[in-house]
């Protein structure tokens, strides 16, 4: 599995579409809300599809499209964060 980061919503697009999609989007727990409501919204348009986990207690309640795995609890680091990651890429 190839993994890109995106520091901007520039950044996000241009790496999806260098790759011609994701599996799976993995919002960082330091992500603020706005930006991560923002960036799954883009993503979602781009492919309704796309798996999203999203990390971190401050967007336990974000507004979010579509199915969306929330682990408020986890850190994307840890074996549970990991776990998450990985059921959401074999459920797609």
């Amino acid at each position: 599995m190839l993994l890109d980061v995106a520091g901007s919503m520039c950044d996000l697009r241009t790496a999806f579409f260098s790759r011609g999609g994701h599996e799976v989007f993995i919002v960082m727990p330091d992500v603020p809300v706005s930006l991560a409501e923002r960036a799954v919204q883009a993503l979602r348009e781009l492919d309704s599809d796309v798996s999203v986990v999203v990390f971190g207690s401050g967007l336990r309640h974000a507004e979010l499209p579509g199915t969306v795995h929330r682990c408020p609890e986890f850190h994307p680091t840890s074996r549970a964060g990991i776990g998450a990651v990985l059921r959401a890429v074999e459920l797609r």
